[in-house]
C-alpha cells in the first residue's frame, strides 16, 4: 500500500512540474485565438502577462480593440486537453 501511495505522489508531482515547465506553445496560441474572438485573422494579440501554475495558465492579452484575461485549464485537473476561456 505504501508503495502505491509513493508512486501516486511521484506521478502527481511529475504532472505538476510538467504543467508549469512544459512546452505551452499550443496553449498560448489557443489563448490568443480566444482573446481575438471574432476580430478575424488580422488580429494580433500581444501578451502582457503570463502566469503558470500546476492547475492552469492565465494570460493578459491586448488586441487592437480590447484587453482581456484568458484562463486555460486542463480537462481533468492535471491531465487532459487544454481549454481556454475569457
Amino acid at each position: 500500500m505504501s508503495t502505491l501511495v509513493f508512486a501516486l505522489g511521484i506521478a502527481f508531482s511529475a504532472a505538476c512540474i510538467y504543467n508549469v515547465v512544459g512546452d505551452n506553445t499550443a496553449v498560448v496560441a489557443d489563448a490568443k485565438k480566444v482573446a481575438c474572438g471574432d476580430l478575424g485573422a488580422d488580429c494580433n494579440a500581444k501578451m502582457t502577462y503570463m502566469s503558470r501554475t500546476p492547475l492552469g495558465q492565465t494570460f493578459h492579452l491586448t488586441t487592437p480593440k480590447r484587453s482581456v484575461v484568458v484562463s486555460c485549464r486542463r480537462g481533468a485537473i492535471l491531465v487532459g486537453g487544454w481549454s481556454c476561456a475569457l
